[in-house]
């Protein structure tokens, strides 16, 4: 496989994760009045690692346009986990 069609693979696999992110956060945003569950806090936050997994493989072995590019697409994963971090301990 070129390596082109790796960092395809692994953007792909990236949006793809943060899309189901996405959607199962706005699902629960829907819900009024309720508390997260704890299986929604674990499932969100593995989602969001399993978005940066792609991403951190090609920043490790990337030229320079691919580490920006992996640094850009994992803005929102790692947004999501800090923002799980600070909720968790206040």
């Amino acid at each position: 496989m070129s390596r082109a069609s790796k960092n395809i693979l692994r953007i792909s696999l990236s949006l793809l994760f943060d899309g189901l992110l996405w959607w199962i956060v706005y699902r629960q945003a829907r819900i009024k009045d309720a508390a997260p569950s704890v299986y929604w806090w674990l499932l969100t936050i593995s989602l969001a690692v399993f978005a940066l997994l792609p991403l951190i493989e090609m920043a490790r072995r990337g030229r320079v346009l691919e580490k920006v590019l992996a640094g850009f697409l994992s803005c929102v994963p790692v947004g999501w986990v800090g923002l799980c971090t600070y909720a968790a301990y206040h």
